[in-house]
């Protein structure tokens, strides 16, 4: 951790700020998850966005397709990681097409990004503390590429042992504007606790020095710290 701070220093001198939103019912993540979009558009100029797959956001992107905003209309959207599997070829492209439905839009998937840096980035919390596929075993100054995936990751996706993954990691989140960490669902209250006293070795910990995080959890994860 002390190397990762000497590297961000050096690359991002801004001062860490984290703020934290609690949730009591997914109304109102889903809300604070969309302001917070709509403001960092506006007060950075952002013109691009990371975005993840999975459980996590689908209610965020099932409130974008039923309200179909122009502010979203407006960015460059890149998938921050994909499946590189037979059994599942293109999982997390074919996640978007189903439930990410707003009109003069696509994701972009890595395949074709191939490592653009994006001005703002929404992430889900992993199990195992990774963002994307930058699992806690890859260097924190990952920014993108091929990765093994770690065994919780394969058995959580369904995937067999010889799947890999391509994605963007904690480097490239860094190096936002802003980002915006989304925690919800069961099996993660551990590894967001570690987050919170900055204990261990998950990828997530590194975004502590980001110098614009701000985090939307339910509310359940508040008992946590």
């Amino acid at each position: 951790m002390e190397e990762f701070k000497e590297f961000m220093t050096s690359n991002y001198p801004k001062e860490p700020k984290m703020k934290t939103h609690y949730c009591s019912d997914e109304d109102t993540f889903v809300q604070q998850a969309d302001l917070w979009l709509q403001q960092r558009v506006t007060e950075t100029s952002a013109k691009s966005l990371y975005l993840p797959a999975g459980e996590t956001p689908k209610l965020l992107y099932k409130h974008w397709s039923k309200n179909q905003p122009d502010y979203l209309k407006g960015l460059e959207l890149y998938q921050i990681d994909e499946v590189l599997s037979e059994r599942q070829p293109q999982m997390f492209e074919k996640f978007f097409i189903e439930h990410l439905k707003v009109k003069g839009i696509r994701v972009v998937p890595p395949s074709e990004s191939n490592g653009v840096q994006a001005d703002l980035a929404i992430l889900g919390l992993g199990k195992n503390g990774h963002l994307a596929f930058h699992e806690p075993s890859l260097p924190r100054e990952f920014f993108f590429g091929e990765v093994e995936l770690e065994k919780v990751t394969q058995q959580t996706l369904q995937l067999e042992r010889t799947a890999k993954g391509l994605t963007y990691g904690l480097k490239a989140f860094m190096a936002t504007k802003a980002t915006l960490l989304l925690v919800r669902g069961s099996g993660k209250q551990q590894v967001y606790s570690r987050f919170l006293e900055n204990t261990g070795a998950a990828t997530v910990n590194g975004l502590r020095l980001h110098s614009d995080l701000t985090i939307v959890a339910m509310e359940e994860f508040r008992a946590q710290h």
